[in-house]
């Protein structure tokens, strides 16, 4: 564009007719220039232009200056006669003419202005808003008059800093907005490129920082990315005095784990992988294409489906940021424990959330990860409908995953591409006869051109070094052909090697597979195949291997070498045999596994014994059954690694001692269980695991053991009460309190003080009171130390939520004194928080963070979930109250997430409400008007109506703020409506937590007394 080129964004300089124009007289010639460049679209007394380019002068002089600076400026810019083509002159004002100037600042703005006001639905999916911020960051070669200062006069300078901030941030936003545009695109060079240049306009900018971290870990560069979140934390530091947030911390949490664990989680395997490139190009094809997402290899059992996509994961390994992870299925029958299987491959805690399915989806959202999901078929088979719908919302809401099944079916669902897996081939009767114009395949070479031929071989030398493929051909081929080239048919044949010759090995499987050899394709047929493959196997096993084997098959998963010695007597010795007989694995954390097939095969030999098959069934539950009670007298040994991987077994043993009326058993391993669930933070599950157990037993149970069940119901009741369940919670609770004898005063007790937490964070603070001292009052008559504890530390909780803090005061102490006297570390780190909140609101605001980070040193300490959740929001609200906000909000955002994430929707609101506080006292109104919402949006799901009408109240305040008095008027008489189901006791703790809320605030106070005003309880 030919003309005047003004350009303010980085050095100032002037183009007029595509030559630069360096002549100008004075800085004040520049500066005049600039200002009525910008301020083009109105004209300026010259008078004002005076006294803002010379304010120290007398007016006639600074008059004097402007006419002959303005003079020198025509000249300057070639602008000379009587009638100006640049500027709008009169006796009185000054204007440029807005056709004359280019201005770079001004069509920065109006791009900029142009894809903030265009209606597209997503600027990151609106080409034609990217290509205008594409045009205006290359207008941003810097910050507005970069470096230009006039030092005389102080009205020029703020308008220059406040027009240089404005468009900083415009093009910050527009850097930040291509960045990640272009990391979606995984185009890394090119969004590595804005991100480093919004971190040159803004060092500290810390989302410039998280998207560079991401795009250098995206692009392999994990420790670029490391060294990167490094001169972050130290910029952060310098220049603001603060950390980086959650969200960063989070990021670089992640890269960490990248970069300090596998990001695989592939089991090694035995042999090298035989053949099938066919099948791996293909996959690798479909795995690479950007609109496949689920890939699914279909086959019949034994076929190759695990070993071919193990292979063809494992190759795609450097193409995604969380690697690729195998996730075995034979054993889940639910979308539930499919959705347990995934996480605990992935490592994930899952803390007991009231939808495992829908949490997971949640958190992989923003995986790139390849998962694959080994043998769907059980899974198909009854809840084919349930693994679709979960696989599509996986799929749908986390774009960044591809999933890779086996099974002996295709998931009926569009997202699937479907790789059927053939057997290995191997030399055809035809091929094998002699022909006058074609020799037999006879020498390895030949031999090994067959994959079947080439797996047995490698195969057999791992059992015997010196095995000659030449001498056996025939043999091998016959082997390979009775097993249909089915893989594990074959690595099982090669395993006996080392006793019997190929000859001897392949008149056995004769035997079992004379009608095979013509119909291998048949589905039957081939299951025949690998049994017979098994039998050979079984045949060649010790009588005693064999009978390990068959008591090994009640193991659900891995087991250990201690369980394998109990339940099937086996020694280290035979353990170590069969691993060798690749009939066992391995696994690194000492533990071993069947194959499934295996396991089935072993466990139906099992079943045709079944004074062994009991016998194995009970010693297994006996093993369990010692472990919960050993344990159970040290709550915390739950938390430990061994106890946490024999879960599936302890589950199994459960149920096998539901199913089998074992009472004893059950009555004994009930608070084992119960704590292993509760430390863990398994709510959901241990929820699940008893609702089924008691329906089962419900039928069955005879009356004299009903204070069993009622202790089960109050067991159940405490987790419907940690999963923010209330009402029937409650009623779960008065049902087993009402079937124990009056004997039974310990879960008398125990069941009281569950009910009391019920009615305390219903709001029910009279009756929850009234349960905490009964439960007091008995724990004191059986003179049990531990439920005095728990009895002093939630009277005092209620009493200090009624506002009666000397009451609090004097249980938290007691409380305190006695978890001291017992050493227990969880009692005294949860009563310290206590004495933290109570502090805090006493405005004892260093003792409470005092006790909040001791509390929080503890809980650490001994790794508890939910302990750590309670102790973190409370340590919030000490933070807020200090006026450190920065760390509130860090502090709370954990404990809001490690509360979803364990299902506890109470804890998560009482989260919220912090958040919402610390807002609502910075006048932040419109983020404590977010916080607040959410937290009643909790509050009113879980039936907590005290605190849904103090979240009301506390919204329409800050509505009557905002100066909307009918949406205020409105939620004020929702929350009056709230309060008048409740009793006048709760509703009078209620108005005094209002008016703490906001008697620290004139203004707030008044819209307070507005409201209630217009109250009539």
């Amino acid at each position: 564009m030919s003309g005047l080129k003004v350009y303010l964004l980085g050095t100032f300089h002037v183009v007029y007719e595509g030559e630069p124009i360096t002549d100008f007289r004075t800085d004040k010639a520049r500066a005049l220039l600039a200002y009525l460049a910008v301020e083009q679209e109105r004209p300026h007394y010259r008078e004002s232009l005076a006294t803002l380019l010379w304010p120290e002068m007398p007016l006639q002089d600074a008059r004097r200056n402007l006419r002959v600076t303005l003079h020198r400026l025509r000249e300057t810019l070639k602008d000379q006669g009587s009638t100006s083509r640049l500027f709008n002159l009169s006796r009185d004002t000054v204007q440029c003419r807005p056709d004359a100037f280019w201005v770079d600042a001004l069509t920065f703005e109006r791009l900029y202005r142009t894809v903030q006001h265009h209606s597209h639905a997503d600027l990151l999916t609106c080409s034609e808003c990217l290509h205008r911020l594409t045009q205006a960051v290359h207008l941003y070669q810097g910050d507005f008059l970069a470096q230009f200062v006039l030092s005389d006069t102080l009205a020029f300078t703020e308008w220059v800093i406040i027009h240089r901030e404005r468009w900083h941030r415009m093009a910050l936003n527009a850097l930040y907005y291509l960045t990640e545009y272009w990391r979606r695109q995984a185009q890394w060079d090119t969004a590595e490129e804005y991100a480093r240049r919004q971190i040159a306009l803004e060092p500290w900018r810390e989302e410039a920082h998280y998207q560079l971290i991401d795009i250098l870990a995206r692009k392999g560069e994990i420790s670029a990315a490391l060294v990167q979140y490094e001169t972050c934390c130290r910029i952060l530091a310098q220049e603001l005095n603060v950390k980086p947030s959650h969200t960063l911390q989070t990021l670089y949490q992640r890269i960490q784990r990248i970069r300090h664990r596998s990001r695989q989680t592939l089991p090694p395997y035995p042999t090298p992988f035989v053949g099938r490139e066919e099948e791996i190009q293909r996959l690798t094809e479909v795995l690479r294409d950007a609109t496949c997402r689920l890939v699914c290899l279909i086959g019949p059992p034994g076929i190759g489906k695990t070993r071919l996509a193990l292979e063809a994961a494992r190759r795609q390994l450097p193409y995604f940021l969380h690697g690729v992870h195998f996730v075995p299925l034979e054993q889940q029958r639910t979308v539930d424990e499919m959705a347990q299987a995934i996480a605990n491959t992935l490592n994930l805690s899952t803390r007991s959330v009231s939808s495992l399915p829908e949490w997971l989806i949640q958190h992989l959202s923003d995986w790139e990860a390849l998962l694959v999901l080994d043998d769907l078929t059980p899974l198909l088979a009854v809840h084919h409908d349930d693994v679709v719908r979960f696989l599509t919302a996986l799929l749908e809401r986390a774009p960044g995953l591809k999933v890779l099944t086996t099974s002996h079916e295709r998931p009926r669902t569009r997202w699937a591409w479907v790789l059927p897996v053939s057997s290995l081939a191997w030399p055809q009767p035809s091929d094998r006869a002699p022909r006058e114009d074609h020799a037999p395949p006879s020498g390895e070479e030949d031999l090994l051109t067959y994959p079947a031929i080439r797996l047995f071989w490698t195969r057999a030398r791992q059992v015997r070094p010196n095995f000659s493929l030449t001498q056996e051909a025939t043999h091998v081929a016959r082997i390979c052909e009775l097993v249909a080239g089915y893989p594990l048919g074959i690595e099982l044949a090669a395993a006996w090697v080392y006793h019997q010759s190929c000859e001897e090995i392949a008149r056995h499987l004769q035997a079992h597979l004379q009608h095979l050899t013509t119909t291998y394709h048949d589905v039957p047929a081939r299951h025949r195949s690998l049994y017979a493959a098994f039998e050979h196997a079984w045949h060649f096993l010790s009588t005693e291997e064999q009978r390990i084997c068959r008591l090994l098959a009640v193991f659900p998963g891995t087991f250990s070498t201690e369980a394998a010695m109990h339940v099937a007597r086996a020694s280290r010795h035979h353990l170590n045999v069969l691993v060798n007989k690749s009939l066992l694995r391995p696994h690194a954390n000492g533990r071993f596994t069947m194959h499934a097939l295996w396991r089935k095969f072993t466990y139906h030999k099992l079943s045709q014994q079944p004074s062994e098959a009991q016998e194995a069934h009970e010693r297994h539950a006996q093993y369990y059954g010692t472990l919960l009670q050993r344990c159970a007298h040290a709550p915390h040994s739950f938390l430990t690694t061994p106890v946490r991987d024999e879960l599936d077994n302890i589950r199994a043993a459960w149920q096998w001692a539901v199913q089998h009326y074992r009472w004893k058993w059950i009555d004994d391993a009930l608070e084992g269980l119960f704590y292993l669930y509760e430390v863990n933070g398994w709510f959901y599950q241990g929820e699940q695991l008893l609702a089924q157990a008691i329906d089962y037993l419900s039928t069955n149970l005879p009356s004299h053991l009903l204070s069993l069940k009622g202790r089960l119901l109050l067991r159940l009741g405490w987790f419907r009460y940690r999963l923010s369940q209330f009402e029937q919670s409650a009623h779960t609770i008065q049902v087993g309190l009402s079937l124990l004898p009056p004997k039974a005063r310990l879960e008398h007790a125990f069941g009281l003080g569950a009910l009391g937490l019920v009615h305390h964070n219903r709001g029910w603070f009279e009756e929850a009171y009234a349960c905490y001292e009964r439960s007091l009052t008995l724990y004191q008559e059986l003179d049990n130390t531990q439920g005095i504890l728990r009895g002093l530390a939630r009277l005092g909780l209620i009493s200090y939520t009624m506002g009666r803090f000397g009451k609090a005061h004097t249980c938290f102490r007691e409380a305190l004194h006695l978890a001291r006297q017992l050493q227990d570390r969880r009692s005294q780190a949860f009563v310290q928080a206590y004495l933290g909140l109570l502090h805090c609101d006493m405005g004892h605001l260093e003792r409470a963070q005092q006790y909040c980070e001791d509390a929080h040193a503890l809980i650490q300490e001994i790794q508890d979930p939910y302990g750590l959740a309670l102790v973190l929001s409370y340590l919030g609200r000490v933070l807020g109250r200090r006026g450190e906000a920065a760390k509130a909000h860090q502090v709370l955002h954990k404990a809001r997430a490690l509360f979803h994430d364990l299902g506890d929707h109470q804890g998560e609101a009482y989260a919220l409400t912090q958040l919402a506080e610390i807002a609502l006292h910075a006048h932040d109104y419109p983020a404590a008007r977010r916080w607040y919402e959410a937290s009643y949006q909790l509050y009113r799901r879980i039936g907590n109506i005290a605190g849904a009408a103090e979240a009301l109240g506390v919204l329409a305040c800050i509505a009557l703020l905002q100066h909307h008095t009918e949406e205020a008027h409105r939620l004020w008489g929702e929350s009056v409506s709230l309060l008048q189901t409740l009793t006048a006791p709760t509703r009078d703790i209620l108005i005094e937590r209002w008016q703490r809320t906001f008697q620290r605030d004139p203004v707030e106070a008044m819209a307070f007394s507005h409201l209630w005003a217009c109250t009539h309880l």
